[in-house]
């Protein structure tokens, strides 16, 4: 900074004085000529006087510093008080002769090649016709300048340290203040005149920066509530693979290794299917896979991220498709149980038909034929009704108006329902509690109760028992079954209210069962906000509870 100054003061007092030396040179040569030009006039007018009273003998008693010479009407050379005038040439040619012959006076300035320097001229007419003429040599402006060399390079000499020494002044000067100024706060730091503009133009610079800042963490924010609030994952990748934003949910999904500070997404383990889609993605593709971890099926999108046609990151969206899968497996298992279930019992009909209509079966066997038909007809529509309803279930519209049910007169009117089938399997059926009022949808909650307690009977062993108990638990309206039946084991228990599912599939065939009971239970258990409650023991019966 101090040779920058240096050179700037320096420069600029070099150019003042080239100025200042050209404008003195100047103004002094005017001034010098303009004196000189009078003071030989005068002299000239004196001379002419004196020769006009005492003629030439006043010439050689003259004491003069300039030159005088007499100058006849031919411009023969009378006389000249520096020069003998017998070696002079003719002055008839010099301009100031002329003036002086024609007009009285005349004046010139030209260099002397006979003195060999450069002089003024004047020169008057006499009464005789002659002329006198006086001269001054002078110096050019060339060279006066070249007489000033000498005192112009010591003056330059000293405004080069004079320059040095107040370029370094101003240089730490200006650091001490510049280094004074409060970035944050440049206005209430130092009170210096010259320094207004850039303390004016730091603080709109801090203004707009922080404005900026504001903005960019307004963004911030608003992009960290939207991606925390995201069930779903999301990274940002950068070109190199560097990890540069997640979310909770990715953490979540991925485990706990994303938090821990991993630089790349090449530092996650067992995660193929994200590299996998990253590295198409980064290739320009977009790109999806699956990830199956933790029990749990997740989507994988990839895209690319481009800025002027350069691919600069990935965005990777994880989502999390378990339940879709699952619906999607539930919806193959459905249609493949329904085929089924539905082939079992036309398969019957079928062949019985067959065999009736193509004379194949005796008089005494078309009875047992015409009930197998009866029977298997039976199921089959069975079967369609609970397909039905439990179509009716899934759709999630508006219930019909919930009323009063009194749960105890319910389950005592299911109770006498199945009194029949009861007894075919050598079961008792007993409704015990009090009345207990909840609000539903009469046919459902029928429903309901019909099939836990159409199970309890069907599943139960001979001479075995059902109770149904009716009242409070857990400061909860309930309706409990109770059987002595065949139980449940345990590696059943979760899927028991699958559509379809069995827990001894040769048994349930063989009483009529079509597997769509327990499912039918609990969606109607869900549209009313009801929890089930499953106990058993495998050989030693099985106890449902609905908490309303």
């Amino acid at each position: 900074m101090t040779g920058k100054s240096f050179r700037r003061i320096f420069l600029s007092s070099v150019i003042t004085l080239m100025i200042t030396f050209i404008i003195v040179v100047g103004v002094s040569q005017h001034y010098f000529v303009s004196t000189l030009t009078d003071d030989i006039s005068v002299e000239a007018q004196y001379a002419a006087h004196g020769i006009n009273l005492s003629g030439i003998q006043y010439l050689e008693g003259l004491d003069s510093s300039h030159r005088i010479t007499l100058i006849g009407r031919d411009g023969s050379v009378l006389f000249d008080n520096q020069y003998d005038h017998d070696g002079l040439a003719s002055h008839a040619d010099r301009s100031e002769f002329l003036d002086a012959l024609e007009h009285g006076s005349g004046s010139a300035s030209r260099y002397s090649f006979t003195a060999a320097r450069q002089y003024l001229y004047h020169a008057v007419r006499l009464d005789d016709g002659n002329v006198i003429r006086v001269s001054a040599a002078y110096r050019s402006p060339i060279s006066l300048a070249v007489s000033l060399l000498i005192p112009l390079a010591a003056a330059l000499l000293l405004m080069a340290l004079l320059s040095y020494r107040l370029s370094r002044q101003l240089s730490r000067s200006i650091r001490r203040q510049a280094e004074a100024i409060d970035l944050d706060d440049p206005d209430n730091t130092i009170n210096c005149p010259e320094m207004s503009p850039l303390l004016e133009k730091i603080h709109r610079l801090n203004s707009f920066i922080r404005e900026h800042i504001s903005q960019l963490s307004r963004k911030q924010e608003q992009f960290a509530v939207i991606t925390e609030n995201m069930s779903e994952g999301f990274i940002v990748v950068n070109r190199s693979r560097e990890i540069l934003s997640y979310n909770s949910s990715a953490i979540r999904i991925l485990g706990s290794g994303l938090s821990a500070g991993h630089p790349t997404i090449d530092s996650l383990e067992g995660c193929e299917p994200l590299d996998s889609a990253l590295a198409a993605a980064l290739e320009g593709s977009h790109h999806e896979q699956t990830l199956d971890m933790d029990g749990a099926t997740y989507r994988i999108i990839a895209n690319p991220v481009y800025h002027n046609s350069d691919i600069t990151g990935v965005v990777i969206v994880i989502l999390d498709v378990t339940e879709k899968e699952n619906l999607e497996q539930m919806r193959k298992e459905f249609t493949s149980n329904v085929s089924h279930e539905l082939r079992t019992p036309l398969t019957a009909i079928r062949g019985a038909s067959e065999m009736l209509s193509g004379g194949l079966v005796r008089p005494e066997d078309t009875a047992r034929f015409i009930d197998t038909i009866h029977s298997e007809s039976g199921r089959l529509m069975a079967l369609i009704d609970d397909i039905l309803r439990l179509s009716q279930l899934d759709e999630e519209g508006i219930l019909p108006e919930k009323t009063e049910i009194d749960l105890y007169a319910l389950s005592q009117s299911v109770a006498e329902r199945l009194s029949v089938a009861a007894a075919r399997q050598n079961v008792t059926v007993e409704v015990t509690g009090s009345r207990t009022i909840i609000l539903g949808v009469p046919t459902m909650i029928e429903e309901l109760v019909y099939n836990l307690c159409d199970n309890a009977i069907k599943y139960n062993q001979p001479e075995g028992s059902v109770n149904i108990r009716v009242g409070t638990l857990d400061g909860r309206s309930a309706v409990t079954v109770s059987d002595t039946g065949i139980g449940i084991g345990k590696e059943h228990m979760g899927r028991i209210f699958e559509r379809f599912y069995r827990v001894d599939k040769s048994r349930s065939r063989a009483l009529g069962g079509t597997g769509l009971g327990l499912s039918i239970v609990k969606h109607a258990a869900v549209r009313h906000n009801a929890d089930i409650r499953v106990e058993s023991e495998e050989g030693k019966g099985t106890t449902m509870t609905i908490l309303f």
